[in-house]
């Protein structure tokens, strides 16, 4: 996994993470950051219980893998333009949306067949 930069949440690195060692292999993160992310490594740091290995590297190498990996993601969100993906993501959140009312009422209806359990439950005893 490559992270340019690190998510707001440590549970999101650890996410991502997770996704490199598959099957019992190994696997390897390598974060490209500035002075700004420090407080996050910090913060990752403590999630993980362990400090994370700084790698020293050389500019002009994290230059060409900072280059490589800007235009895989200009290529990628060319692509998803070009499918109308934005499109498709503001009609999934307006379907959401729309479905939430019908949701918490469902919610609200297992909660009290919930409750009507419990205290059948309770009489029984």
């Amino acid at each position: 996994v490559i992270n340019v930069g690190l998510p707001q949440e440590s549970d999101d690195y650890v996410h991502r993470a997770g996704r490199t060692a598959r099957a019992g292999r190994p696997g390897v993160v390598v974060s490209l950051i500035t002075e700004q992310d420090v407080p996050r490594v910090h913060g990752i740091e403590d999630r993980l219980g362990q400090q994370l290995e700084l790698l020293a590297t050389k500019e002009q190498d994290v230059l060409k893998l900072l280059s490589k990996t800007t235009k895989a993601r200009q290529k990628a969100e060319l692509l998803l333009s070009e499918v109308g993906f934005e499109d498709k993501v503001q009609e999934h959140r307006e379907a959401r949306k729309a479905a939430r009312p019908q949701l918490q009422k469902k919610r609200v209806v297992k909660k009290k067949a919930s409750a009507k359990s419990a205290s059948a439950a309770s009489e029984l005893q």
